[in-house]
Parts: C-alpha cells; structure tokens; sequence
C-alpha cells in the first residue's frame, strides 16, 4: 500500500468575468507576468506596458466584441491570471463595415501598442513616444525598439488573414497571462479550456498568435495546431544586442488554428517564417 500523499491539493479554480474594478490588478499581473519574456522586454518599458494594457482593458471589458475572463481562488478571491478575446471576421471584402471594425483589434501587441501611445499623450501632454524612436527602460538595462513590435504585429495580421479570411467570425484569443506566484497550478489550462468552450458553444474556429511558453498550453489544454513559426532574432532589435551579455538569441512565434468543434488546424508540416 503507497504512503499516504504529502502534497496539499489546489483549492479549485473558477473563471468569471473582469469587472473595471480589476483592471489595476490585471495590468500588474501582464507587467509581472512578462519580466523574463525578452521579446516584450525589448518592445515596451514596465510603464508604457502597464499604461497599454489599462488602456486596453478600459476598452475592451465593456465591449459586446471582448471578452475578458479572470481565473480566481474562491477561497480568498485572489486572481490568478486572465484571459483577453476578441471575436474578429475576416472575410474577403476589406471594406465591410463590420470587418473593418473588428480589424481594429488586430493583435494583441498591436492593440497594446496602439492604447499604450494614447495614454501616454492623454498623460504628458505634448510628450509622446514616437513609433521610431528607441528609448530607455524603467531599468535603463536595455533599449526598447518599436521596430520589433510593428513587424510583429504586421507579420501577425497577415498571417491571420492568410488563415482565417475564408473563415467568417472566429474567436481571437489576444491575452493569456497568470500570475507568477501562481504558475503550475493549471491556471493557463483552465483559461484556454474556457476560451475553447467558448467557442465551440458558438460552432466558431478560433486563431492565435502564441509566446514559446505558451504555445503548450493552447494545444495541450485546448486543442490548437500550430500552421506557421515566424522566428525572430532579437539581437538585431536590440543595439548591442549581440554582446550585451542577455542572450537575446532567437524567439519563436507559433501561429495556431482551431477550427470549429474542437478540430486542430490543417494537417501537415509548420511552416517557419525568418
């Protein structure tokens, strides 16, 4: 007979939708959250970030097009981590009014990007941040280049039409973040299962543009296929990059395809973009 376990089981986890009232706690969660992925590190100070994604929350919560969920212990109501959709229809005629409204919310990086700057101006008046300059970290560890965050963002909007234009309406799965001092504990795979029963209730395909760590979760927790890799080198984003002693190396992300009813993307091999 095995010994009895010694592990402390997980209080359950419960997903609810984000009120205004969470958006400062949200925020500080994605800044947290984001500390070791150099990719972000390198697109935006932890102030422009947490600026970004208020901004971005502020906008979306209310929104019938959004979908914001956080993940809760309901012993206590700590949140855990949260979840951003967006529903999205990216059919072939580019001038529907409906297509272009939801067009707005291309990605994640871009709506961050776009809300960030805005704030920013609202704050300081006529100091603005321009889309080419480079600029100096919280830290001053390392320089921030827009340039990285605009060609993510365009690789990524056009990957997705290549993909989903055909499509109709389909779930966007923009924001998947937990908590630091809350990983390993399933949060992230009951976020993407949610996200995936969303929208298999709806018989809608899903898309997204993933980080390396957490491209896993969304196929291992929700059923995603990778169709496409773009690889990026960092250090050609970061001057100095290659001897700034941080490894900026090369970061990977993976385009994934659900379709409706839970069916991964198309078969066949991941095509890699460089």
């Amino acid at each position: 007979m095995p010994p009895p376990s010694t592990t402390t089981p997980q209080p359950p986890i419960q997903i609810l939708p984000a009120t205004t009232a969470d958006i400062p706690s949200l925020a500080d969660i994605h800044v947290a959250a984001f500390q070791s992925d150099l990719a972000v590190q390198l697109m935006f100070t932890d102030a422009q970030q947490h600026l970004a994604v208020t901004s971005m929350l502020e906008a979306q919560i209310p929104s019938a097009e959004s979908i914001i969920v956080k993940a809760i212990d309901p012993t206590n109501g700590d949140i855990l981590g949260w979840q951003g959709c967006v529903y999205m229809n990216d059919d072939d005629d580019d001038t529907n009014d409906s297509a272009t409204k939801n067009n707005e919310n291309v990605t994640n990086l871009d709506k961050i990007a776009d809300a960030g700057l805005q704030k920013q101006q609202q704050t300081h008046g006529n100091e603005s941040t321009s889309s080419t300059t480079t600029t100096t970290s919280d830290t001053g560890a390392f320089p921030i280049n827009p340039a990285l965050r605009t060609y993510i963002s365009t690789d990524g909007a056009a990957t997705r039409k290549q993909f989903m234009r055909t499509r109709g309406r389909f779930l966007l799965l923009n924001t998947l973040v937990v908590s630091p001092t809350h990983e390993h504990r399933g949060v992230g795979s009951a976020l993407v299962r949610w996200a995936a029963a969303t929208a298999d209730r709806q018989d809608i395909p899903s898309w997204l543009q993933s980080s390396p760590v957490a491209a896993a979760v969304y196929g291992g927790a929700g059923g995603f296929r990778g169709v496409r890799d773009l690889d990026v080198d960092l250090s050609e984003y970061a001057p100095g990059g290659k001897g700034a002693m941080r490894g900026w190396g090369g970061y990977r992300f993976r385009y994934m395809l659900r379709d409706a009813g839970g069916r991964g993307g198309p078969s066949g091999e991941v095509v890699t973009q460089r």
